[in-house]
Protein backbone atom coordinates (compact mmCIF):
# COMPACT_ATOMS: atom_id res chain seq x y z
CA UNK A 1 0.00 0.00 0.00
CA UNK A 2 1.40 3.35 -1.20
CA UNK A 3 1.85 5.93 1.86
CA UNK A 4 -1.08 8.55 2.18
CA UNK A 5 -0.27 12.15 2.49
CA UNK A 6 -1.18 14.17 5.45
CA UNK A 7 -4.05 16.56 4.48
CA UNK A 8 -2.46 19.30 6.46
CA UNK A 9 0.17 19.70 3.19
CA UNK A 10 -2.79 20.62 1.36
CA UNK A 11 -2.97 23.77 2.96
CA UNK A 12 -1.15 27.51 2.77
CA UNK A 13 1.09 27.73 6.01
CA UNK A 14 0.89 30.92 7.45
CA UNK A 15 3.71 33.97 6.87
CA UNK A 16 5.38 34.47 10.07
CA UNK A 17 6.00 38.31 10.07
CA UNK A 18 8.33 39.44 13.15
CA UNK A 19 10.02 42.55 13.68
CA UNK A 20 9.86 43.60 10.07
CA UNK A 21 5.71 44.06 10.19
CA UNK A 22 5.46 47.25 10.61
CA UNK A 23 8.36 48.05 7.66
CA UNK A 24 6.33 46.21 5.54
CA UNK A 25 2.94 47.62 5.95
CA UNK A 26 4.81 51.29 5.60
CA UNK A 27 6.50 50.06 2.32
CA UNK A 28 2.96 48.89 1.24
CA UNK A 29 1.75 52.25 1.62
CA UNK A 30 4.27 54.22 0.02
CA UNK A 31 3.52 51.72 -3.30
CA UNK A 32 -0.10 52.05 -2.71
CA UNK A 33 0.55 56.10 -2.89
CA UNK A 34 3.22 55.37 -5.56
CA UNK A 35 0.64 53.48 -8.12
CA UNK A 36 -1.96 56.76 -7.53
CA UNK A 37 0.58 59.50 -8.22
CA UNK A 38 1.21 56.87 -11.33
CA UNK A 39 -2.46 57.10 -12.32
CA UNK A 40 -2.59 60.97 -12.21
CA UNK A 41 0.43 61.56 -14.59
CA UNK A 42 -0.85 59.04 -16.96
CA UNK A 43 -1.96 61.00 -20.15
CA UNK A 44 -5.57 61.01 -21.15
CA UNK A 45 -5.57 60.12 -24.72
CA UNK A 46 -7.45 62.08 -27.35
CA UNK A 47 -9.95 60.38 -29.31
CA UNK A 48 -8.61 60.06 -33.41
CA UNK A 49 -11.70 62.06 -34.07
CA UNK A 50 -11.32 64.85 -31.75
CA UNK A 51 -11.36 68.66 -33.64
CA UNK A 52 -10.10 71.48 -32.05
CA UNK A 53 -11.74 75.08 -31.95
CA UNK A 54 -10.63 78.08 -32.83
CA UNK A 55 -9.83 80.42 -29.96
CA UNK A 56 -9.60 84.35 -30.65
CA UNK A 57 -5.65 84.68 -28.58
CA UNK A 58 -4.63 82.36 -31.22
CA UNK A 59 -4.57 85.86 -33.87
CA UNK A 60 -1.69 86.72 -31.55
CA UNK A 61 1.10 84.07 -33.63
CA UNK A 62 -0.39 85.10 -37.25
CA UNK A 63 -3.57 82.56 -37.21
CA UNK A 64 -7.12 83.27 -38.52
CA UNK A 65 -9.63 80.34 -38.94
CA UNK A 66 -12.17 79.35 -41.85
CA UNK A 67 -14.79 76.75 -41.22
CA UNK A 68 -15.41 73.52 -43.79
CA UNK A 69 -18.12 71.45 -42.50
CA UNK A 70 -18.51 72.17 -39.22
CA UNK A 71 -14.67 71.81 -38.38
CA UNK A 72 -12.41 75.00 -37.89
CA UNK A 73 -9.30 75.14 -40.22
CA UNK A 74 -5.82 77.48 -39.38
CA UNK A 75 -5.03 80.05 -41.77
CA UNK A 76 -1.96 81.98 -41.38
CA UNK A 77 -3.03 85.71 -42.27
CA UNK A 78 0.74 86.29 -44.12
CA UNK A 79 1.01 83.71 -46.37
CA UNK A 80 -2.16 81.51 -46.33
CA UNK A 81 -0.92 78.39 -46.01
CA UNK A 82 -4.30 76.77 -44.80
CA UNK A 83 -3.41 73.75 -41.75
CA UNK A 84 -5.20 70.65 -40.65
CA UNK A 85 -7.61 71.02 -37.68
CA UNK A 86 -4.70 68.85 -35.52
CA UNK A 87 -2.61 72.10 -36.29
CA UNK A 88 -4.77 73.85 -34.08
CA UNK A 89 -2.62 74.42 -31.12
CA UNK A 90 -0.37 77.42 -29.94
CA UNK A 91 3.12 75.58 -30.17
CA UNK A 92 2.47 74.99 -33.72
CA UNK A 93 1.42 78.58 -35.19
CA UNK A 94 4.43 79.77 -32.98
CA UNK A 95 6.72 77.31 -34.82
CA UNK A 96 5.03 78.18 -38.23
CA UNK A 97 5.54 82.03 -37.46
CA UNK A 98 9.23 81.41 -36.23
CA UNK A 99 9.99 79.22 -38.97
CA UNK A 100 8.97 80.96 -42.22
CA UNK A 101 7.83 84.37 -40.84
CA UNK A 102 10.56 85.44 -38.10
CA UNK A 103 10.53 89.55 -38.87
CA UNK A 104 7.05 89.27 -37.46
CA UNK A 105 7.63 87.67 -34.41
CA UNK A 106 7.46 90.30 -31.99
CA UNK A 107 5.15 92.69 -33.47
CA UNK A 108 2.20 93.87 -32.11
CA UNK A 109 -1.72 91.82 -32.49
CA UNK A 110 -2.95 94.84 -34.32
CA UNK A 111 -0.65 94.18 -37.28
CA UNK A 112 -2.12 90.46 -37.23
CA UNK A 113 -5.60 91.75 -37.24
CA UNK A 114 -5.24 94.37 -40.06
CA UNK A 115 -3.88 91.55 -42.16
CA UNK A 116 -7.06 89.05 -41.08
CA UNK A 117 -9.14 91.80 -42.06
CA UNK A 118 -7.04 92.31 -45.67
CA UNK A 119 -7.50 88.16 -45.65
CA UNK A 120 -10.94 88.44 -45.42
CA UNK A 121 -11.46 90.88 -48.20
CA UNK A 122 -9.74 88.79 -50.65
CA UNK A 123 -11.38 85.95 -49.87
CA UNK A 124 -13.50 86.21 -53.45
CA UNK A 125 -10.58 86.37 -55.40
CA UNK A 126 -9.93 83.20 -53.55
CA UNK A 127 -13.39 81.95 -54.40
CA UNK A 128 -13.10 82.06 -57.92
CA UNK A 129 -10.13 80.20 -58.32
CA UNK A 130 -12.08 77.27 -56.69
CA UNK A 131 -14.61 77.58 -58.51
CA UNK A 132 -12.36 77.33 -62.17
CA UNK A 133 -10.59 74.36 -60.48
CA UNK A 134 -13.73 72.77 -59.89
CA UNK A 135 -14.10 73.00 -64.05
CA UNK A 136 -10.70 71.53 -64.49
CA UNK A 137 -11.87 68.63 -62.52
CA UNK A 138 -15.25 68.39 -64.19
CA UNK A 139 -12.86 67.53 -67.47
CA UNK A 140 -10.75 65.17 -65.87
CA UNK A 141 -13.99 62.98 -64.86
CA UNK A 142 -14.85 63.66 -68.57
CA UNK A 143 -12.12 62.28 -69.88
CA UNK A 144 -12.09 59.27 -67.48
CA UNK A 145 -15.64 58.34 -68.55
CA UNK A 146 -14.57 58.29 -72.42
CA UNK A 147 -11.70 55.90 -70.95
CA UNK A 148 -13.74 53.84 -68.91
CA UNK A 149 -16.53 53.40 -72.08
CA UNK A 150 -13.83 51.99 -74.14
CA UNK A 151 -12.20 49.66 -71.59
CA UNK A 152 -8.95 50.04 -73.68
CA UNK A 153 -5.92 51.45 -72.29
CA UNK A 154 -5.25 55.38 -72.02
CA UNK A 155 -2.76 55.76 -74.85
CA UNK A 156 -5.34 54.58 -77.51
CA UNK A 157 -4.76 57.24 -79.95
CA UNK A 158 -7.25 59.26 -81.69
CA UNK A 159 -10.09 56.70 -80.72
CA UNK A 160 -10.26 58.28 -77.44
CA UNK A 161 -8.11 61.44 -77.32
CA UNK A 162 -10.45 63.42 -80.00
CA UNK A 163 -13.84 62.45 -78.69
CA UNK A 164 -11.86 63.98 -75.03
CA UNK A 165 -10.95 66.99 -76.47
CA UNK A 166 -14.66 67.84 -78.08
CA UNK A 167 -15.98 67.29 -74.47
CA UNK A 168 -12.87 69.12 -72.34
CA UNK A 169 -13.25 72.02 -75.01
CA UNK A 170 -16.93 72.50 -74.94
CA UNK A 171 -16.76 72.43 -71.02
CA UNK A 172 -14.39 74.41 -70.83
CA UNK A 173 -15.07 77.42 -73.10
CA UNK A 174 -18.39 77.40 -72.58
CA UNK A 175 -18.37 78.14 -68.77
CA UNK A 176 -15.17 80.52 -68.90
CA UNK A 177 -16.88 82.88 -71.96
CA UNK A 178 -18.19 85.50 -69.28
CA UNK A 179 -14.69 85.83 -67.35
CA UNK A 180 -12.41 87.60 -69.60
CA UNK A 181 -9.58 87.56 -67.66
CA UNK A 182 -9.35 83.77 -66.84
CA UNK A 183 -10.48 82.56 -70.32
CA UNK A 184 -7.89 84.57 -72.16
CA UNK A 185 -5.17 82.58 -69.45
CA UNK A 186 -6.46 79.64 -70.14
CA UNK A 187 -6.39 80.60 -74.15
CA UNK A 188 -2.48 81.06 -73.92
CA UNK A 189 -1.73 78.44 -71.85
CA UNK A 190 -3.47 75.78 -74.31
CA UNK A 191 -2.56 77.81 -77.45
CA UNK A 192 -0.93 74.75 -78.87
CA UNK A 193 -3.53 72.45 -78.34
CA UNK A 194 -6.29 74.27 -79.39
CA UNK A 195 -4.93 74.90 -82.76
CA UNK A 196 -4.49 70.87 -83.37
CA UNK A 197 -7.77 70.86 -82.41
CA UNK A 198 -8.64 73.39 -84.72
CA UNK A 199 -6.57 71.76 -87.70
CA UNK A 200 -8.46 68.48 -87.18
CA UNK A 201 -11.47 70.28 -87.86
CA UNK A 202 -10.69 71.73 -90.42
CA UNK A 203 -11.83 75.18 -89.07
CA UNK A 204 -10.08 78.12 -90.71
CA UNK A 205 -9.26 80.04 -86.97
CA UNK A 206 -6.51 77.65 -87.18
CA UNK A 207 -4.81 80.18 -89.37
CA UNK A 208 -4.60 82.63 -86.49
CA UNK A 209 -2.04 80.90 -84.96
CA UNK A 210 0.42 80.98 -87.45
CA UNK A 211 0.08 85.26 -87.25
CA UNK A 212 2.70 85.81 -84.80
CA UNK A 213 1.03 89.30 -84.35
CA UNK A 214 -2.14 88.63 -83.28
CA UNK A 215 -1.29 86.11 -81.09
CA UNK A 216 0.86 88.38 -78.94
CA UNK A 217 -1.53 91.14 -78.84
CA UNK A 218 -4.15 87.85 -77.38
CA UNK A 219 -0.88 87.54 -75.24
CA UNK A 220 -0.57 90.79 -73.83
CA UNK A 221 -4.31 91.31 -73.58
CA UNK A 222 -4.49 87.99 -71.16
CA UNK A 223 -1.64 90.25 -69.24
CA UNK A 224 -3.87 93.81 -68.87
CA UNK A 225 -6.98 91.74 -67.75
CA UNK A 226 -5.71 90.13 -65.38
CA UNK A 227 -3.77 92.83 -64.20
CA UNK A 228 -7.43 94.80 -64.39
CA UNK A 229 -9.26 92.20 -62.70
CA UNK A 230 -6.32 92.52 -59.46
CA UNK A 231 -7.86 96.41 -59.36
CA UNK A 232 -11.44 95.69 -59.33
CA UNK A 233 -10.77 92.90 -56.71
CA UNK A 234 -9.06 95.18 -54.34
CA UNK A 235 -11.58 97.57 -54.67
CA UNK A 236 -14.38 94.97 -53.24
CA UNK A 237 -14.64 94.08 -49.66
CA UNK A 238 -16.73 95.47 -46.42
CA UNK A 239 -14.45 98.08 -45.35
CA UNK A 240 -13.94 99.65 -48.97
CA UNK A 241 -15.22 103.17 -49.21
CA UNK A 242 -14.92 106.21 -51.82
CA UNK A 243 -11.56 107.38 -50.72
CA UNK A 244 -9.64 103.65 -50.66
CA UNK A 245 -11.39 103.36 -54.32
CA UNK A 246 -9.96 106.64 -55.32
CA UNK A 247 -6.36 105.53 -53.57
CA UNK A 248 -6.17 102.30 -55.88
CA UNK A 249 -7.63 103.77 -58.89
CA UNK A 250 -4.84 106.52 -58.36
CA UNK A 251 -2.18 104.03 -57.71
CA UNK A 252 -2.92 101.99 -60.97
CA UNK A 253 -2.98 105.31 -62.99
CA UNK A 254 0.63 105.89 -61.68
CA UNK A 255 1.30 102.04 -62.21
CA UNK A 256 0.20 102.69 -66.40
CA UNK A 257 2.52 105.68 -66.78
CA UNK A 258 5.25 103.78 -65.53
CA UNK A 259 4.21 100.77 -67.88
CA UNK A 260 4.52 103.10 -70.93
CA UNK A 261 8.05 104.50 -69.36
CA UNK A 262 9.34 101.03 -69.38
CA UNK A 263 7.45 100.45 -72.84
CA UNK A 264 9.68 102.65 -74.59
CA UNK A 265 12.78 101.10 -72.98
CA UNK A 266 11.81 97.61 -74.09
CA UNK A 267 11.28 95.97 -70.85
CA UNK A 268 8.08 94.22 -70.65
CA UNK A 269 8.28 92.24 -66.89
CA UNK A 270 5.56 93.37 -65.92
CA UNK A 271 3.44 91.51 -68.37
CA UNK A 272 4.60 87.69 -67.76
CA UNK A 273 2.96 85.91 -70.56
CA UNK A 274 4.07 88.40 -73.23
CA UNK A 275 7.32 88.66 -71.35
CA UNK A 276 7.50 85.15 -71.53
CA UNK A 277 6.91 85.06 -75.60
CA UNK A 278 10.13 87.57 -76.37
CA UNK A 279 12.26 85.81 -73.72
CA UNK A 280 11.37 82.56 -75.89
CA UNK A 281 12.56 84.46 -79.46
CA UNK A 282 9.28 83.59 -80.54
CA UNK A 283 9.10 87.41 -81.77
CA UNK A 284 10.89 88.74 -84.49
CA UNK A 285 13.11 92.36 -83.88
CA UNK A 286 10.40 94.12 -86.04
CA UNK A 287 7.25 92.31 -84.66
CA UNK A 288 8.43 93.58 -81.26
CA UNK A 289 8.65 96.84 -83.07
CA UNK A 290 5.11 96.96 -83.88
CA UNK A 291 3.65 95.43 -80.85
CA UNK A 292 5.73 97.91 -78.43
CA UNK A 293 3.57 100.88 -80.84
CA UNK A 294 0.72 98.75 -80.04
CA UNK A 295 0.99 97.99 -76.41
CA UNK A 296 1.87 101.73 -75.65
CA UNK A 297 -0.99 103.01 -77.68
CA UNK A 298 -3.09 101.03 -75.67
CA UNK A 299 -2.01 101.84 -72.14
CA UNK A 300 -2.13 105.70 -73.13
CA UNK A 301 -6.05 105.10 -74.18
CA UNK A 302 -6.84 103.04 -70.87
CA UNK A 303 -5.65 106.15 -68.90
CA UNK A 304 -7.04 108.27 -70.70
CA UNK A 305 -10.60 106.46 -70.39
CA UNK A 306 -9.96 106.31 -66.46
CA UNK A 307 -9.30 109.89 -66.15
CA UNK A 308 -12.45 110.40 -68.12
CA UNK A 309 -14.52 108.43 -64.99
CA UNK A 310 -12.33 109.74 -62.25
CA UNK A 311 -10.91 112.93 -63.26
CA UNK A 312 -8.47 114.90 -60.98
CA UNK A 313 -11.02 117.75 -60.37
CA UNK A 314 -13.49 115.73 -58.91
CA UNK A 315 -11.43 113.94 -56.46
CA UNK A 316 -13.14 113.67 -52.97
CA UNK A 317 -10.29 113.32 -50.77
CA UNK A 318 -8.94 116.81 -51.72
CA UNK A 319 -10.90 118.70 -49.11
CA UNK A 320 -12.44 115.69 -46.79
CA UNK A 321 -8.66 114.32 -45.55
CA UNK A 322 -9.78 114.93 -41.89
CA UNK A 323 -12.13 112.28 -42.16
CA UNK A 324 -9.29 109.99 -43.09
CA UNK A 325 -7.23 111.04 -40.20
CA UNK A 326 -8.90 114.17 -38.43
CA UNK A 327 -5.51 114.25 -35.92
CA UNK A 328 -3.38 115.42 -39.13
CA UNK A 329 -3.60 119.13 -39.43
CA UNK A 330 -5.16 120.32 -43.02
CA UNK A 331 -6.20 123.57 -44.29
CA UNK A 332 -7.97 122.68 -47.38
CA UNK A 333 -11.58 121.67 -45.76
CA UNK A 334 -15.41 122.44 -46.20
CA UNK A 335 -16.53 122.60 -42.68
CA UNK A 336 -18.61 125.46 -41.10
CA UNK A 337 -17.12 127.39 -38.14
CA UNK A 338 -18.74 125.36 -35.41
CA UNK A 339 -17.49 122.18 -37.25
CA UNK A 340 -13.80 123.35 -37.66
CA UNK A 341 -14.06 124.35 -33.80
CA UNK A 342 -14.99 120.59 -33.15
CA UNK A 343 -12.21 119.27 -35.23
CA UNK A 344 -9.87 121.49 -33.62
CA UNK A 345 -10.83 120.05 -30.31
CA UNK A 346 -10.33 116.58 -31.77
CA UNK A 347 -7.20 117.26 -33.24
CA UNK A 348 -5.93 118.32 -29.60
CA UNK A 349 -7.36 114.65 -27.85
CA UNK A 350 -4.56 112.61 -27.51
CA UNK A 351 -6.64 109.47 -25.66
CA UNK A 352 -8.95 109.85 -28.53
CA UNK A 353 -6.15 109.77 -30.84
CA UNK A 354 -4.90 106.65 -29.53
CA UNK A 355 -8.48 105.18 -29.70
CA UNK A 356 -8.69 105.77 -33.33
CA UNK A 357 -4.66 103.76 -33.87
CA UNK A 358 -7.04 100.80 -32.31
CA UNK A 359 -10.32 100.51 -34.80
CA UNK A 360 -11.00 101.01 -38.26
CA UNK A 361 -12.47 103.97 -39.67
CA UNK A 362 -16.06 103.37 -39.73
CA UNK A 363 -15.73 101.97 -35.95
CA UNK A 364 -14.10 105.77 -34.98
CA UNK A 365 -16.85 107.53 -36.34
CA UNK A 366 -19.29 105.72 -34.80
CA UNK A 367 -17.94 106.26 -31.27
CA UNK A 368 -18.18 110.00 -31.59
CA UNK A 369 -21.71 110.17 -32.83
CA UNK A 370 -22.83 111.33 -28.93
CA UNK A 371 -19.55 113.55 -28.04
CA UNK A 372 -19.00 115.05 -31.94
CA UNK A 373 -22.36 114.62 -33.54
CA UNK A 374 -21.92 117.29 -35.96
CA UNK A 375 -18.50 115.77 -36.98
CA UNK A 376 -20.08 112.18 -36.91
CA UNK A 377 -22.46 113.38 -39.70
CA UNK A 378 -20.30 114.64 -42.00
CA UNK A 379 -18.25 111.73 -42.00
CA UNK A 380 -20.90 109.39 -42.62
CA UNK A 381 -21.91 111.44 -45.60
CA UNK A 382 -18.96 110.17 -47.18
CA UNK A 383 -18.54 107.09 -45.66
CA UNK A 384 -21.84 105.27 -46.30
CA UNK A 385 -22.59 105.41 -49.95
CA UNK A 386 -21.12 102.42 -51.92
CA UNK A 387 -18.15 102.77 -53.66
CA UNK A 388 -18.45 99.60 -55.37
CA UNK A 389 -21.63 97.43 -56.39
CA UNK A 390 -19.97 94.92 -53.93
CA UNK A 391 -22.00 94.73 -51.22
CA UNK A 392 -25.30 94.87 -53.29
CA UNK A 393 -24.19 91.70 -55.06
CA UNK A 394 -23.23 90.13 -51.59
CA UNK A 395 -26.24 90.96 -50.17
CA UNK A 396 -28.33 89.85 -52.94
CA UNK A 397 -26.17 86.40 -52.82
CA UNK A 398 -27.19 86.18 -48.86
CA UNK A 399 -30.62 86.63 -50.08
CA UNK A 400 -30.60 84.00 -52.48
CA UNK A 401 -29.19 81.29 -50.23
CA UNK A 402 -31.41 81.86 -47.10
CA UNK A 403 -34.42 82.33 -49.50
CA UNK A 404 -35.08 78.67 -50.68
CA UNK A 405 -37.85 76.42 -50.57
CA UNK A 406 -36.66 74.51 -47.73
CA UNK A 407 -36.03 76.96 -45.21
CA UNK A 408 -39.55 78.69 -46.45
CA UNK A 409 -40.89 75.23 -45.29
CA UNK A 410 -39.51 75.32 -41.62
CA UNK A 411 -42.42 76.10 -38.80
CA UNK A 412 -41.40 78.54 -36.48
CA UNK A 413 -44.05 78.64 -34.45
CA UNK A 414 -44.16 76.85 -31.08
CA UNK A 415 -45.82 73.58 -30.79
Amino acid sequence: MSKQTPLSSFFIKPVVVKNNENEKTESNGNEQEIEKDDMSRKKVKIPMNYTYKYIDKYIGYGFTYINENGVNLPICVICGILLANASLKPNKHLRHLETNHNEYRNITTDFFLRKRDELKINKKNIKSYTTVDKVYLKCSFIAAMHIAKTKKPYNIGKKLIKPCMVDICSELFGNENKKISPFLTRFIELRTEIEVFLREKNSPLSDHFQDKIWLAKVTYLSDIFSLLNELNLSMQGPLTNIFTCYNKVEAFLKKLDLWIKRIQENTYDMFPSYYNMTEEKLLKKNEINVMQCVIKTHLSKLKNKLLKYFPPSHDIRLNNMWILNPFLPSEKHELSLLNESHLLELLSDKLLEQSFNTKNLNQFWISLSNEYHNLYEEALKKLVPFATTYLCESGFSTLTTIKTKSRNKHDVEPT
